[in-house]
């Protein structure tokens, strides 16, 4: 056989194929490629759980907030059949269970089709967990409105669930000096405070990375301060 052409063999091979270490190389290579990948790529999810969780948290937050807000700046003055009196540890309506504060607000209105006018009567308390999806830390925090105040055989009462894990609900009333922590418009000397106070203490979270696992932590506490615009006279003679 031609000397050249055996070299032209020879060199074909070595072109076509690959030594064993550099399938090796090229092997660890592509693992720690794959290894980073995998990282970034958990991590991504991580933070989208994460992210996703906090969110989940935040607006029922943001949400009963704004709503008890609204509502405590459309407080009624107590006056005549249709506004009644600002009180805290009443019985509102058939439930006849204790809340935490029942007053009257000009926030029933939803358009002009609806059978009822703008005054109705608010409640906030806690209730026993109703949610399987609860963790059973706290409670929830329910607003009971009864949106027909006319004469009738029976309140009714609708409860509407605002969140759930809270573990304290406290109402505060400033009277001009100091802040008091009962109030009752039918025998205070001032009728309507000069401002109402909110104190929302929520559950403990899990902690990361541990399903089911409490942190140690106690859980948030949010405080709202709604000044009260209405100037109504005294109970004074």
């Amino acid at each position: 056989m031609n000397p050249a052409m055996t070299s032209s063999i020879r060199t074909r091979r070595t072109l076509n194929g690959f030594t064993l270490i550099e399938l090796m190389l090229a092997i660890v290579i592509f693992a720690v490629v794959l290894t980073a990948i995998n990282g970034v790529f958990f991590g991504a999810m991580r933070l989208r759980n994460k992210t996703t969780a906090m969110l989940e948290r935040s607006v029922p937050v943001a949400q009963t907030m704004t709503i008890i807000r609204r509502d405590l700046m459309g407080i009624v003055a107590p006056s005549g059949l249709l506004s009644g009196s600002l009180k805290t540890g009443a019985a509102t309506g058939g439930l006849g269970q204790e809340t935490s504060l029942e007053f009257f607000s000009n926030t029933a209105a939803l358009d002009e089709l609806a059978p009822w006018g703008e005054i109705q009567r608010i409640s906030y308390a806690l209730r026993d967990p109703t949610n399987r999806l609860s963790r059973g830390l706290g409670k929830d925090l329910v607003r009971l409105v009864t949106r027909n105040l006319l004469p009738t055989a029976q309140e009714v009462v609708e409860e509407q669930g605002l969140m759930n894990d809270v573990t304290a609900l406290e109402f505060g009333f400033y009277d001009g000096t100091q802040w008091r922590t009962s109030w009752d418009s039918t025998t205070e000397t001032t009728v309507l405070p000069k401002a109402i106070r909110l104190i929302l203490s929520t559950a403990p979270e899990e902690e990361e990375g541990v399903p089911g696992a409490i942190s140690q932590r106690t859980g948030p506490t949010l405080q709202l301060v709604v000044p009260v615009m209405v100037n109504v006279s005294t109970n004074q003679i």
